[in-house]
């Protein structure tokens, strides 16, 4: 039956052969172009602008929250538009 320290000998045993025979000898640093970086640094700027500006952002919202749920206004502008001239139907 195996111990603990059998069980930590293994661990310890299996991280030093990764290190050595799986692990690259020198250490790469990847490079970060600021292609990469653009995005991320836009999106937390909008994260902090809607920290700070949120009730803007929540007003219209809920005016197009309301639009999809009473298509009442939408209906009549495209129904009650009457016939266009120089449109064949």
């Amino acid at each position: 039956m195996r111990s603990k320290t059998d069980d930590a000998a293994l661990v310890a045993m299996m991280r030093s052969g990764i290190r050595i025979f799986w692990a690259p000898l020198e250490v790469i640093v990847p490079r970060v172009l600021v292609v990469e970086v653009a995005p991320i640094v836009v999106l937390l700027a909008l994260c902090m602008f809607l920290a700070v500006q949120g009730g803007a952002m929540l007003s219209y919202t809920e005016a197009a929250a309301h639009a999809l749920h009473s298509p009442s206004t939408y209906i009549q502008s495209v129904l009650g538009a009457g016939y266009l001239p120089g449109v064949s139907r």
